[in-house]
């Protein structure tokens, strides 16, 4: 479809009753374009809108945009799913602004004739609002439980029937205080009835100032991330099915998901992209894309994604062979990002390469590389990695990395958010550690992606020396999902015979057992960091990289997820 010309939107601001911007939606009247993100928010989100609506504060305009066009909207907004017949009709007006506040008002106002019956379990939580008459209150309550007598659905607040048969029924059930209740009730309902919003209907423009008017004004309220907003200017309704930029991304997240690196921050997977078609990975002005430049950075990314879902996944396998089984354990996120981007352009790499590549993780990790690495250095790095490890090279190499950078010593505080902490954890999980029967630690990822940081327990609750005490060296991983028990306690009854494999498989001396078992377990804490240290400088030279030059603990640095931020 050709591209309108730029055109002066014409501007008319209303005033609508906030039943009927829903009434509307239901009809069909307003549609949400496929160009907009999806619902996002939080369930306190939606109950702080209901909140603003009853005390009469403000919520903030909406934008609505009237063509001619035939725009694909979403076929569901909230938990409402359009007919066939309503699809096809021309709608009033699509919604530009406003829509997770009007999906959060029609799934939570709206009635089981008008919902789909294929909504998911969370999804059907996210719709399932109350009123509690008690308190005055709004609330989320878990479909299939019994409410409690004063709680009123919001979803029989628009229909005049449903809305006195449950009135009746709170007068039935609180016999006592029904009368006070249905009397908040009412009021409630007026609140809502009465309601107005303001609306700016524009008209006068085409699709492409209108998705860029939709870009801009998403710069307040929850932000959409960096592929949300891509994925909206670079909207083009030339197929049934136009590219969708953003729902690609979830489908490559559903695929690492599947691999237990699910948590990996969408912003990486653009980031990816972006390294494959040769562009700026750290490009955050795409409102200034230039129009002839849209239709290119399309294409090119519409056809990196089939080639880049097989680099993430080879990072995947990439990572899990050097012990990062998930991507709590990965060191750098951003590491993602440059692994991928290699497989992108080697995906069949030589053992040369490969050796090379395992070089360099381990080193960025124990050195910290990327803590201290801004944009135009990572964006080198990304084209290092891509080009001079090329196969037709006799001699892969890298020139943004020093590879003969000593790692930074030990931390010294124990922060899942540090990079440096996680690169001592696949230290650690290296050894295979053992539960107390012995046997090696099942699925020590399981452990790690469920219970976090907590998955790590304390061996000892009091240590005169305050630094050891929050030190790694206090920390031993837990063998069983939501145990919150002393490691101190089964470590000393390990019985003797499995005591030494048991305890080397945690990094733990057997020399420190009478230090164990001492009311102040300072002198264990000093002994098992002696070990830690000298177990990472083995575990370093291995791999190529050279041991810190200083065994003082360094200053711990939460700076694991902060590379993935704009």
């Amino acid at each position: 479809m050709a591209e309108s010309t730029v055109r002066t939107p014409e501007l008319r601001p209303e005033i609508v009753f906030v039943f009927d911007l829903v009434q509307q939606l239901i009809d069909g009247r307003i549609r949400i374009p496929q160009f907009q993100r999806p619902f996002v928010w939080r369930a306190h989100q939606m109950i702080d809108l209901l909140d603003s609506i009853n005390k009469q504060y403000p919520i903030g305009s909406l934008l609505a945009w009237e063509t001619d066009e035939a725009i694909v909207s979403l076929d569901t907004v909230g938990p409402i799913r359009f007919s066939p017949k309503q699809q096809l009709g021309p709608p009033t007006s699509y919604l530009l602004d406003g829509h997770q506040r009007l999906s959060t008002l029609a799934g939570a106002l709206v009635g089981e004739d008008y919902r789909s019956g294929d909504v998911s379990e969370e999804d059907a939580l996210l719709w399932n609002i109350y009123f509690n008459a008690s308190d005055g209150s709004f609330e989320h309550v878990v479909p299939g439980v019994r409410p409690k007598p004063h709680f009123f659905p919001m979803s029989k607040i628009l229909d005049t029937f449903d809305f006195i048969g449950e009135s009746r029924r709170v007068l039935e059930e609180e016999p006592e205080h029904g009368r006070l209740y249905v009397a908040r009730i009412q009021e409630v309902a007026r609140a809502f009835q009465n309601y107005k919003i303001p609306v700016t209907q524009m008209k006068q423009t085409g699709l492409s100032e209108a998705v860029e008017i939709f870009a801009r004004l998403n710069s307040r309220g929850q932000s959409m991330t960096a592929d949300q907003m891509v994925s909206a200017l670079l909207y083009r309704q030339d197929s049934p099915q136009p590219f969708n930029l953003a729902n690609a991304i979830s489908e490559s997240l559903s695929l690492l998901r599947t691999q237990g690196f699910g948590d990996i921050d969408r912003t990486l997977i653009l980031r990816s992209l972006l390294a494959a078609i040769g562009e700026d990975i750290y490009r955050t002005d795409w409102t200034r894309l230039a129009h002839g430049r849209r239709e290119a950075l399309l294409n090119k990314l519409r056809d990196a994604i089939p080639r880049i879902d097989s680099a993430l996944q080879a990072a995947v396998h990439f990572f899990k062979a050097l012990g990062a089984t998930t991507d709590r354990l990965l060191p750098y996120a951003m590491q993602m990002t440059v692994v991928s981007s290699f497989f992108y352009a080697q995906p069949d790499p030589s053992a040369q390469q490969l050796a090379l590549l395992r070089r360099w993780f381990w080193v960025t990790s124990f050195a910290t590389w990327f803590g201290g690495a801004n944009p135009s250095r990572v964006n080198a790095l990304v084209r290092d990695v891509m080009d001079r490890m090329a196969p037709e090279r006799d001699h892969p190499e890298l020139v943004t990395v020093d590879l003969t950078s000593p790692a930074v010593p030990l931390p010294r505080s124990f922060d899942m958010r540090s990079a440096r902490t996680r690169a001592l954890l696949l230290v650690q999980f290296s050894l295979q550690p053992r539960d107390r029967d012995g046997e090696v630690i099942a699925r020590v990822d399981e452990l790690v992606r469920l219970d976090g940081p907590e998955a790590l327990g304390y061996v000892v609750s009091k240590a005169r020396d305050r630094e050891l005490a929050r030190s790694p060296a206090n920390r031993i991983l837990r063998g069983r999902h939501g145990d919150r028990g002393q490691a101190r306690n089964w470590l000393l009854a390990v019985a003797p015979d499995l005591r030494s494999v048991v305890w080397a498989s945690h990094a733990i001396p057997l020399e420190a057992a009478g230090e164990l078992q001492e009311a102040d377990g300072s002198a264990f804490l000093k002994r098992r960091l002696q070990m830690l240290t000298a177990l990472e400088h083995e575990f370093m030279l291995a791999r190529g990289v050279v041991p810190p030059l200083t065994d003082k603990p360094a200053p711990t640095l939460a700076d694991a997820a902060d590379d993935a931020n704009d």
